[in-house]
């Protein structure tokens, strides 16, 4: 539109931004420097308080404020251009201060009034191409930002122009950049010609980019209409936020699923994913409190590797008797025998315990922790989450005697020989094992050395495991190299392996208990070494069942 330019001394003020300050310079007579303040929030004005614009273009008096207004008119845009697509900044101050009828006042720009309700209004022109006032805000910690203010048509003349206002932010990442358009937050015509009336507000959340900003600038702009631009104040401005958002803690406790009292299983990590990763580790009680959660939903899931004890040959045993209907395994134990993960009970899975004892590479999940729940989550963590607690097992512990406090079992030396050497350890009562001393023949033919057995009748013996050390340089195991054949362990499942050189495990599990006395097991070596000479052979680690009885006593010859 074409309008009527009021000469300012030649005067206008240039905001210039440096490295360290914000200035700005006014270029006539004199300049004056200006720091910029930053508003905390909450912050409110109305305008009702004339003196704190008293000059033309100059808003001095209202610095620490934080509030500005720009002409726009080193900022051309068309005529009619959407205010929405208008980001670019002016530096062109700007404000006509003292003003009395906007109705007389026919040149653009930004302008206080002091009418019966005061305000600071905005008209744009062939000039003022897009003026708008900016308020600058701290909004370090703070969320939800939201900014209310009054649009007035405070011009009763006729013209009727298409006056839109748009809200727009930027913060101190690009305080010399673009604005972001606050969409929800336009009019598109904040005017009605021939009347003064009408009044539309703005209520508008900023986006989440303007949060936690230590320089916020929200500016409210107008640009050049086409035909006649009225004048609209920018009145009772407010700008809330909320505080942070409370942030909850998820505690809880986690035990172990099979004992047969309340056991705590420590050093188990829990993940919680979400918009901020955060893990923790269970403490020796089984105790764990997550904290720190950012916004939005997480999920919290126990993982743990270590401490993997407590499964032996009575647990395979244990499967077996289940198989057979000798015993029925509860909820928990049948989780735990699964260790073929397959979701069924066979006799495949005590295979695979029986392996997992030997050392024999497989399939299964024997060793492995499982959780329940698997996980546990939350829409959110603004509140606390107390026993929000965790079982743990782990897969092949039937009977569950793991132990947290490390192994099960200690390293205990069984039989022992010195080339020909007996030696003989202290009688308990008990059952008692021995091997014998075995020499290799002449003709080099396969060696068999008998473990044999005192009575065990009533011990319930339902298996037994142990480590066979020999000289690899004279003898290796056969094939088949555990025989229960014409033994006490008949019927029960033996398996052998050779973990590394010179180190035979062995494991023999049933569903019935052993009964009898004599040879328990039968190994079958091939002999490789030199004829004549005898074999050093060390049984270690011997237990049956699961060792707890202290009633097994042995007695080792060569």
């Amino acid at each position: 539109m074409r309008t009527i330019l009021k000469k300012r001394n030649n005067a206008f003020i240039l905001s210039i931004f440096t490295f360290l300050m914000i200035g700005i310079f006014t270029f006539s007579d004199k300049y004056m420097l200006l720091v910029e303040a930053h508003n905390t929030i909450p912050y409110s004005i109305d305008w009702t308080n004339t003196n704190l614009i008293t000059t033309d273009n100059t808003w001095s008096v209202s610095s620490e404020l934080g509030v500005r207004g720009y002409s726009g008119s080193d900022t051309p845009v068309a005529p009619g251009t959407d205010a929405r697509t208008f980001l670019t900044q002016s530096l062109v101050v700007d404000v006509d201060a003292n003003e009395t009828n906007p109705d007389t006042l026919v040149e653009g720009g930004v302008a206080e009034f002091e009418i019966a309700n005061p305000t600071i209004a905005l008209k744009g022109s062939d000039t003022a191409h897009a003026p708008y006032i900016n308020l600058l805000m701290d909004s370090r910690g703070l969320q939800n930002i939201r900014l209310r203010c009054n649009v007035r048509d405070i011009d009763s003349t006729a013209n009727n122009a298409v006056q839109q206002v748009a809200v727009q932010f930027r913060t101190r990442d690009d305080e010399t950049g673009p604005y972001t358009d606050v969409p929800s937050a336009y009019i598109a015509d904040a005017t009605q010609g021939g009347t003064a009336t009408m009044v539309t507000p703005i209520d508008v959340i900023l986006p989440p980019e303007a949060e936690g900003r230590i320089a916020l600038e929200i500016r409210v702009v107008t640009v050049n209409a086409v035909g006649e631009d009225e004048w609209i104040g920018i009145d009772d401005i407010m700008v809330t936020a909320e505080g942070p958002t409370p942030v909850g803690t998820v505690s809880g406790r986690i035990t172990y699923a099979n004992a047969l009292t309340t056991t705590s299983v420590p050093f188990t990590t829990l993940n919680a994913t979400g918009s901020i990763p955060l893990s923790n580790l269970t403490d020796a009680n089984g105790l764990y409190s997550i904290t720190g959660f950012g916004a939005g939903a997480y999920t919290i899931t126990p993982t743990k590797t270590n401490q993997v004890n407590g499964i032996s040959n009575l647990d395979a045993s244990r499967v077996a008797q289940h198989i057979v209907g000798l015993t029925v395994l509860n909820a928990n134990q049948l989780i735990a025998a699964d260790t073929s993960g397959n979701g069924t009970i066979g006799s495949l899975d005590a295979a695979y315990i029986a392996q997992f004892i030997a050392s024999i590479a497989n399939p299964g999940i024997t060793g492995r922790w499982k959780f329940l729940p698997v996980s546990r989550s939350y829409p959110n963590v603004i509140t606390n989450q107390t026993d929000q607690d965790f079982s743990a097992i782990l897969v092949g512990d039937v009977t569950g005697n793991w132990n947290p406090a490390g192994p099960l079992r200690a390293e205990l030396s069984v039989v022992e020989s010195e080339q020909t050497t007996q030696i003989e350890k202290a009688a308990k009562e008990g059952v008692t094992v021995a091997a014998q001393r075995s020499q290799v023949a002449a003709d080099k033919a396969g060696l068999t050395v008998d473990l044999t057995a005192t009575e065990t009748v009533g011990g319930e013996i339902l298996s037994y495991q142990f480590d066979l050390l020999y000289d690899a340089a004279a003898i290796e195991p056969q094939a088949v190299g555990c025989d229960v054949a014409e033994t006490i362990s008949r019927g029960m499942t033996a398996i052998c392996h050779a973990s590394e050189s010179g180190v035979l495990k062995v494991v023999v599990f049933g569903a019935t208990p052993m009964s009898g006395t004599g040879t328990l097991l039968k190994l079958k070596f091939n002999v490789i070494g030199a004829t004549g000479s005898t074999l050093p052979l060390t049984v270690k680690n011997f237990i049956f069942n699961e060792g707890l009885s202290s009633a097994v006593t042995i007695k080792g010859q060569s």
